[in-house]
C-alpha cells in the first residue's frame, strides 16, 4: 500500500445513496409540495429557508412566490435537506435534491419531475464533500447511477485543428493580356467576364498598321530566302522579321501561320495563353487600343489556394509541408488533401490572425472562389503526455477535479491541473493523476451538484439581514474567457440579433465571416464549459456564412443557446453598458441576448416581433 493510498483510507467517508424515483417519487411529492408554515422549523432546529423547485438558487427566510416562475415556494431546512411531512419514511427522508446531471450546468429541483431538457430527475442525497474526502458508493446502486471509469494513460496528444479560410485562385496564374501596338478592335470573341478560354483560341481580332507592316517584311524575307540564288543577307531579315513578331508578343506557331501568307492579313487574332477564364475584360468591338494597354486579365483555376486566418493560440506546432484536410461548404461528403506551404510572417493587428496557405488540386473545375472551407490540420501537440478523457474533470471555474477509484465503490476527489485539449475527447494532466489510475467519467456531477447547492445555501445564511432573494448555486470567481474577447463576439452577435429583430425583414444574409474569426480567439483563450461553448459557436456561425437570411434565421437558436452560455460564464466588459438582458420566446422557443430590455424577436420575419420577456440578465465585467 503506498503513502497515496493509505492516505486515502484514513480519510472521512461519506456515503452517496441514490434512490429510484419511480419508488420515492409519490412520498416525495406530498413531502414537497404539501402544505408548510412559515414558522415551521427544521429537525434540527434551525431556521427553515423557502425555495423553488424548479429554480433551486432562489432561497427566501419567508414563504411566497418565485420571483422568476411565480410558483409556490417549498421549505428546505438550514443544512439543505426540504422539510419532512408527516408521512415521509427514513427512505424518502434520505432524498434532497433531484438532478440532471446531463445538463450543463447540472438542473437540480426539490421534487421530482422533468428538467428543462425533458429528461427524469434522478433523486440523490450526500453529505457535503471536500476535495481530499473519499466517496464511497453503495453498489447496489452505481448502475442506477450510469457510473463509468476510464484509465489514465501515457502517449502522444494529438488536436485536429479547424480553421475556417476561403478559397482563392492562385497569384501566379493569373495572366495580363497586353497590347504591344496600338490598333483597332475589330472582333470580340471572349465578351464577357467569366467566360472559358483555351490556350491558343482567339480572344479578339486585331487590326493594327504596325503590326501590318511588320507581318509585310516576314512575308517579303520569306519569299526572299525560297528564291535560288538567296543568300546569307535574306537567312537574316528573316529571323530579324520573326524576332520583332515575337517581340510584339505572338507566339511561333502564330509566326509560322502568318509567315506562310501571301500578303498581311486585314486583322490578327490575339489569343489565349492559358486555359482558364476571363477575370477582367477591358475591351469593346471598334474601341482604339493603345500600346501598352490590358484589355485581359486571365486565369486558371486548376489549382486553387485556401487562404486560412490562424488565431494566435492555433499558432503553436504548426509549420509548412503540414498535411490538412478541406471540406468545403457547399460540397457535402467531399474532402481535398493539400499542404501547408505558406505562413505569413506579420500578425493581422486588426482580426488578430495570421495567414497560412495550402495549395489544392482542382482539375475537375470543383472548386471555386470565394467558397467557404474548414481546413483540419492533425498537429502533435504533446508527445508524451498523461492523459484522461474530458468528461472525466470538473470544472468549477475555479478548480478541477476528477474522482479517482480508490478501491471497489471509493472515490476521492482529486485537483487536476490541464494542459492542451486533443482529439478523443482527450485532455492532458500536467498535475494530479498518475497513468495506471482510474478515474470517473459518468456520475460524478452528481457529487458536484449536491456540493454546489450546500455551498450556495451556506452563503445564503452567512448573509444575515440580506435583502437578496437569489442566491447563486455557485459564483465564478474568476470568468472562463477575457472580457476583450468575448466583446469581439458579442458585437457581431448583437448585430445579427438586430438584424433578425428588424420590424422589416431584411433580405440580404448577415455577413458572418467576423463572427467566426471571433469565435476562433475565444476558443483559443477559453477554459472549462465556456471554451466548449465556443467551440460549438465558431461550428455555428461557420454555417451562417454561406446561407441566405432565412436559413440564418432557422441556424440563429443553436447558435444564440451557445452565445448566452458564454456570457453568463464570461461576462463582456462595460463597453456593452451596465448589463446584457437574456430574452426568452416560447413560441419558436428560444433565447437571445440584448443590449436592453426590448423585445425584438429575431425567430420570425415578420409577425410577432413583441413576443418574448425578459428572464434574466447579465452584469457587464468592470475594468480591471
Amino acid at each position: 500500500m503506498n503513502e497515496r493510498t493509505s492516505h486515502r483510507s484514513g480519510r472521512a467517508r461519506v456515503v452517496l445513496v441514490v434512490l429510484a424515483a419511480l419508488a420515492a417519487g409519490f412520498a416525495l411529492g406530498r413531502a414537497f409540495h404539501g402544505p408548510a408554515s412559515p414558522t415551521n422549523a427544521s429537525a434540527d432546529g434551525g431556521e427553515t429557508l423557502y425555495t423553488c423547485g424548479m429554480h433551486p438558487n432562489v432561497l427566501q427566510k419567508e414563504p411566497g412566490e418565485c420571483p422568476l416562475c411565480h410558483m409556490k415556494l417549498t421549505p428546505v431546512a438550514p443544512g439543505g435537506a426540504s422539510s419532512a411531512s408527516p408521512i415521509e419514511t427514513a427512505a424518502t427522508r434520505r432524498v434532497r435534491y433531484w438532478i440532471d446531471a446531463a445538463s450543463e450546468p447540472p438542473f437540480v429541483a426539490n421534487a421530482p419531475g422533468k428538467s428543462p431538457a425533458g429528461r427524469d430527475l434522478v433523486p440523490v442525497h450526500s453529505e457535503e464533500l471536500a476535495t481530499g474526502d473519499v466517496v464511497t458508493i453503495d453498489p447496489r446502486v452505481q448502475q442506477n447511477m450510469g457510473l463509468r471509469t476510464s484509465e489514465v494513460l501515457r502517449g502522444a496528444l494529438v488536436a485536429t485543428r479547424r480553421i475556417a479560410g476561403v478559397l482563392v485562385e492562385p497569384e501566379p496564374n493569373h495572366v495580363d493580356v497586353v497590347l504591344r501596338v496600338p490598333g483597332f478592335v475589330e472582333t470580340v470573341y471572349a465578351d464577357r467576364e467569366g467566360a472559358h478560354v483555351v490556350r491558343g483560341a482567339p480572344l479578339f481580332e486585331l487590326a493594327s498598321p504596325e503590326l501590318s507592316v511588320a507581318i509585310e517584311e516576314l512575308v517579303a524575307a520569306r519569299k526572299a530566302i525560297e528564291r535560288p540564288n538567296a543568300g546569307a543577307s535574306a537567312a537574316s531579315l528573316y529571323g530579324l522579321a520573326r524576332r520583332k513578331l515575337a517581340y510584339i508578343g505572338l507566339p511561333d506557331a502564330e509566326i509560322d501561320r502568318l509567315a506562310a501568307l501571301e500578303r498581311a492579313p486585314a486583322t490578327v487574332p490575339i489569343r489565349s495563353p492559358i486555359d482558364g477564364h476571363v477575370t477582367a475584360k477591358d475591351v469593346k468591338q471598334g474601341a482604339r487600343i493603345e500600346a501598352g494597354a490590358r484589355v485581359y486579365e486571365l486565369s486558371s483555376n486548376q489549382t486553387m489556394w485556401i487562404d486560412l486566418a490562424v488565431a494566435a493560440g492555433e499558432l503553436p506546432g504548426l509549420a509548412i509541408g503540414e498535411r490538412i484536410v478541406v471540406r468545403v461548404d457547399g460540397l457535402p461528403g467531399r474532402t481535398f488533401a493539400g499542404t501547408l506551404d505558406f505562413l505569413h510572417p506579420h500578425f493581422d493587428m486588426e482580426t488578430r490572425t495570421a495567414r497560412a496557405r495550402a495549395t489544392l488540386d482542382n482539375a475537375d473545375r470543383t472548386l471555386r472562389e470565394g467558397m467557404f472551407a474548414i481546413a483540419e490540420i492533425a498537429i502533435e501537440v504533446a508527445r508524451d503526455a498523461v492523459l484522461v478523457p474530458r468528461e472525466a474533470v470538473i470544472d468549477t471555474g475555479t478548480r478541477r477535479i476528477a474522482f479517482v477509484v480508490v478501491s471497489d465503490g471509493s472515490f476521492e476527489p482529486t485537483r487536476v491541473e490541464l494542459g492542451a485539449s486533443g482529439d478523443g475527447g482527450l485532455v492532458q494532466v500536467l498535475a494530479g493523476l498518475a497513468p495506471g489510475e482510474r478515474v470517473v467519467t459518468s456520475g460524478q456531477f452528481l457529487l458536484d451538484a449536491e456540493s454546489r447547492i450546500r455551498e450556495g445555501v451556506k452563503k445564503f445564511l452567512a448573509s444575515s439581514g440580506s435583502e437578496a432573494r437569489e442566491a447563486p448555486l455557485a459564483r465564478l470567481e474568476e470568468p472562463e474567457a477575457p472580457a476583450e474577447l468575448v466583446d469581439q463576439v458579442l458585437g457581431p452577435y448583437l448585430e445579427l440579433a438586430l438584424v433578425l429583430g428588424a420590424d422589416r425583414p431584411a433580405t440580404e444574409p448577415f455577413a458572418a465571416m467576423p463572427l467566426t474569426v471571433a469565435a476562433q480567439k475565444l476558443v483559443d483563450a477559453a477554459r472549462g464549459p465556456t471554451k466548449t461553448r465556443a467551440q460549438e459557436l465558431v461550428q455555428r456561425a461557420f454555417e451562417l456564412v454561406p446561407a441566405p437570411i432565412e436559413r440564418q434565421r432557422e441556424l440563429f437558436g443553436p447558435l444564440s443557446d451557445a452565445m448566452v452560455a458564454i456570457v453568463r460564464r464570461a461576462p463582456p466588459s462595460r463597453a456593452f453598458g451596465e448589463r446584457v438582458y437574456v430574452v426568452h420566446c416560447p413560441m419558436a422557443p428560444g433565447s437571445w441576448l440584448s443590449r436592453d430590455e426590448a423585445v425584438r424577436n429575431p425567430y420570425y420575419p415578420d409577425s410577432m416581433k413583441r413576443c418574448g420577456t425578459v428572464t434574466g440578465s447579465v452584469e457587464c465585467a468592470r475594468s480591471r
